[in-house]
């Protein structure tokens, strides 16, 4: 509880000293550039896509944070600049994953809900993309922290308990320790590839 007083305090502080974003406007300008996404789907190509898509990931996203989690305590030995090519392309592989599931339109939008207490200083934001024939919603939870310049995600909660995250360090750590920074590099441009191919 300790933490999400303080969490909610660092929130009304961001809005106290003139910056008015709050988590909900992060997902929601983030959910607005998936939806963007959608809308020019196959049209676009997926490097279109990709391209709507990366803006929104880039501001809405705390990939260093998110690359941390992904490697764990694997990554603590990591020279610096290993870490930063990981994160790169982890982004890339982010980005088109997005790009090749958010692909076409048909009447669906977003809900966002009220913030809920996540672990420690974080704050979950609920979201569900909503479909126009009356499917079932896919829930799309946004961890969030405080960071200087707003707030940003650094997991999603697929159906709003599933850690992608903790799936990804799952899939990714053992390809790290067999083949080092490099074999982990190379998996996830294979996969980027892969990705930008099927479209």
């Amino acid at each position: 509880m300790r933490q999400f007083v303080l969490a909610v305090f660092l929130w009304i502080a961001t809005l106290s000293s003139g910056h008015a974003e709050t988590p909900q406007d992060t997902v929601k300008g983030f959910n607005d550039a998936l939806i963007t996404a959608m809308k020019a789907g196959k049209a676009a190509g997926i490097q279109g896509r990709i391209a709507l898509i990366g803006a929104a990931v880039d501001k809405a996203f705390d990939l260093p944070e998110m690359t941390r989690l992904v490697l764990g305590s694997a990554g603590k030995t990591l020279p610096p600049e290993d870490v930063t090519r990981i994160a790169e392309s982890f982004r890339a592989y982010t980005v088109a994953s997005y790009a090749k599931n958010f692909d076409g339109f048909s009447g669906e939008h977003f809900d966002i809900d009220e913030p809920r207490q996540g672990g420690g200083a974080a704050i979950v934001v609920p979201s569900r993309l909503i479909a126009s024939d009356g499917a079932l919603p896919v829930e799309l939870d946004f961890v969030m922290k405080a960071a200087p310049d707003h707030w940003r995600v650094t997991d999603v909660l697929a159906d709003g308990a599933v850690s992608q995250m903790a799936a990804k360090r799952a899939e990714f750590v053992p390809i790290l320790r067999k083949d080092g920074a490099d074999g982990l590099v190379a998996a996830l441009d294979a996969k980027t590839k892969s990705l930008v191919k099927e479209n």
